[in-house]
């Protein structure tokens, strides 16, 4: 083997041994994560004064589907196919943070601190129940970040549904994951308003006929229990 071919060889083995440790060597983890966000007026409301009084509103259960109980942002790309990415993730499961951010948007276009989650203490009366079953919480590739639901606004008391509707949002989502997850955010913002101006719509009779109902059963309770003396002022028939 002459000097050249030695040389040659030489150089081949010095490239492959450079190559394999260079693609042996640890990567860069490029893995970002996101979380829903409240609306940037939810966030200014904090200096304003919220209602301690009013309807009591509580928000859930809230049904995720299940391509989207999953850490990995979805984007659809076709009708019936969805692209997950492999390092665009949620922070926390969408069943978990879409139902408080829902919350907390309810709250501020409300202007009440009278907002609560699903589930809460059989001690608690609340007025109005929001229920949520999300069909489509995703960006797509042509830029758009979509958010389609059912909802429906009952008496949790009676079992009652007061109204009920479609939620069809759609929200510019740029060209990146935090402007497309900030998209999102202000896709369930539209919906909570739209919903919070259905619940400040309503006429309260259910609640109001409750109150009727309870103060009639107080009064009865008290006539039945109170002293002969002072039933005494009922007339005789």
């Amino acid at each position: 083997m002459n000097s050249a071919i030695r040389l040659t060889l030489t150089a081949l083995l010095i490239i492959s041994i450079t190559s394999c440790s260079s693609v042996l060597a640890p990567q860069p983890d490029r893995t970002q994560f996101f979380v829903l966000a409240a609306s940037a007026d939810s966030v200014a409301a904090g200096s304003r004064a919220f209602s301690a009084s009013g309807p009591l509103v509580g928000v859930g259960p809230v049904l995720i589907p299940d391509y989207l109980q999953r850490s990995a942002i979805a984007t659809r790309v076709g009708r019936s196919q969805v692209r997950y990415s492999h390092v665009n993730r949620w922070a926390e499961p969408l069943e978990e943070c879409f139902p408080r951010v829902l919350a907390q948007d309810l709250s501020n276009s409300l202007s009440s601190s009278r907002v609560i989650l699903f589930p809460w203490p059989g001690n608690i009366r609340v007025d109005y129940q929001v229920q949520v079953s999300v069909e489509r919480f995703e960006l797509t590739s042509q830029g758009q970040a979509v958010l389609a639901a059912r909802w429906l606004i009952s008496d949790p008391q009676t079992g009652k549904i007061i109204v009920s509707g479609d939620a069809q949002e759609s929200q510019s989502a740029g060209t990146d994951a935090a402007t497309g997850t900030a998209a999102l955010s202000q896709a369930l913002a539209a919906m909570s308003e739209s919903l919070a101006l259905r619940i400040a719509q309503l006429p309260h009779a259910a609640q109001q006929a409750r109150r009727r109902a309870f103060a009639a059963s107080e009064a009865v309770f008290s006539f039945i229990g109170e002293p002969v003396h002072s039933r005494a002022r009922v007339p005789a028939i």
